[in-house]
């Protein structure tokens, strides 16, 4: 953090080329290690960055990434994680998760699961 900063700061004017409507907010952001890229999240929709520049061809339906994943994952993703000891990601949508390695190759059998089992107790 640059001296002086006070946090937190809107997205507004630090992303080059970002679509409008996610500089009002996004609902997820994931660091991807395999590819060194960064995921914002909102709504049905995400983009890619390459460090603070949108990447080309984007925003793009997040329903793609997902091969596998039930409907309501195509609406949206409450939040997103890079679990790099493991090189898995984790989008989670109310109170269930879906896990991947490779985006492309879909959602690992047995998912999506509830979060309330192997991520925390939530109440009912």
């Amino acid at each position: 953090m640059r001296p002086g900063r006070r946090l937190p700061e809107p997205i507004a004017g630090h992303f080059k080329g970002i679509a409008d409507d996610f500089e009002d907010g996004i609902d997820a952001a994931l660091w991807r290690q395999s590819n060194d890229k960064i995921h914002l999240f909102r709504g049905d929709r995400h983009v890619r960055l390459t460090e603070t520049e949108m990447d080309s061809g984007y925003p793009q339906p997040i329903a793609p990434i997902r091969t596998g994943a039930p409907a309501a994952y195509a609406n949206g993703i409450n939040a997103a994680l890079m679990r790099q000891d493991a090189g898995q990601i984790y989008f989670f949508n109310g109170r269930t998760c879906l896990r991947c390695s490779k985006v492309a190759d879909g959602v690992y059998p047995g998912y999506p699961r509830w979060i309330d089992g192997p991520w925390m107790p939530f109440p009912t």
